[in-house]
């Protein structure tokens, strides 16, 4: 997890990333930039993600498309599972956490009732069924095809000239990646600098 996402003020975010990136703080922050409070949550998880899994997913686009002749397709998965209201989990605070590391896999693999089967934690609403069942199919059609569009996905294929991913969410959509910020982020590696421990939610037994 990056430190930037602990920042919950501009002067917060701005000081991690001065101990992050040191002299090219100034240079991350004009790329990355937060104006006020309200701003810094998303700013610091986006910049997260473009230094972290979704650089990584890019680079991988980046060597099948020089080592290898079939497409290379790029997605984020932003949504939030619908926790029961005052639900506990050991691992997790429900109430602050987002769309975290695997949180995609039972949309994928359309097992979204495994997680109420012991426990009802989840009240999965319509849209969460609905786009279990795109992306289900979507997965389907690429062991199919070698493309994973769909109707319902529109998911065009990466290439150096169109650097585009498809993200699931409230709903689906394609965007283009932050490709300057994300050629700026590894060519710039951050320092690693101590943070104090995330606090673990209380058990729920």
């Amino acid at each position: 997890m990056s430190p930037l996402t602990r920042a919950r003020t501009v002067a917060q975010y701005n000081e991690i990333a001065r101990r992050m990136y040191g002299k090219n703080a100034a240079e991350f922050l004009a790329l990355y930039p937060v104006s006020s409070d309200s701003e810094v949550v998303a700013t610091a998880h986006r910049a997260a993600e473009d230094a972290g899994m979704q650089g990584a997913a890019r680079h991988c686009a980046q060597l099948q498309s020089g080592y290898d002749k079939s497409p290379a397709y790029i997605d984020l998965f932003t949504l939030k599972n619908p926790y029961i209201p005052g639900v506990r989990i050991a691992d997790q605070d429900t109430a602050t956490i987002g769309a975290y590391h695997v949180a995609d896999l039972a949309y994928w693999f359309g097992t979204l009732d495994a997680y109420n089967m012991m426990r009802r934690t989840r009240d999965w609403r319509p849209w969460d069924r609905e786009l279990s069942q795109d992306m289900v199919d979507a997965l389907i059609a690429f062991a199919k095809t070698g493309s994973p569009a769909t109707t319902a996905v529109k998911w065009p294929a990466w290439s150096a000239s169109d650097e585009r991913r498809v993200v699931f969410g409230d709903r689906i959509r394609v965007e283009s990646l932050d490709t300057k910020g994300m050629d700026w982020l590894a060519a710039h590696p951050a320092a690693r600098i101590p943070l104090p421990p995330t606090p673990r939610a209380k058990p729920y037994y």
